[in-house]
């Protein structure tokens, strides 16, 4: 579809460029303009559409869910395994100082 305004934007210039009245040239700068707008803004889509993520393969919200449960478990297994390393170098420390 951009291809179809971008060729109308060509055969309206092409007529603006032949015709010797000033309205005609006036409402013809209109279209060419509209025309030239609606096709950049489909290649853009276009564009966009071709790099956009596939809605399928994205994740619900039950896998988020999981996810996030999962992450936060693993923190806390991290922060229970590490508790005991550091309690024993506080007290290992403490007798030092002592």
């Amino acid at each position: 579809m951009p291809w179809l305004y971008l060729g109308l934007t060509g055969l309206l210039m092409l007529m603006a460029a032949l015709t010797s009245s000033p309205t005609l040239i006036g409402i013809l700068i209109v279209l060419i303009l509209l025309s030239a707008f609606a096709a950049v803004m489909g290649f853009a889509a276009a564009r966009i559409g071709a790099n956009a993520r596939n809605t399928a393969a994205m994740l619900g919200p039950q896998e988020l869910a999981a996810i996030r449960l999962r992450a936060q478990r693993q923190l806390q297994a991290k922060a229970s395994a590490a508790a005991p390393i550091e309690t024993a170098n506080t007290a290992r420390d403490a007798q030092g100082a002592g």
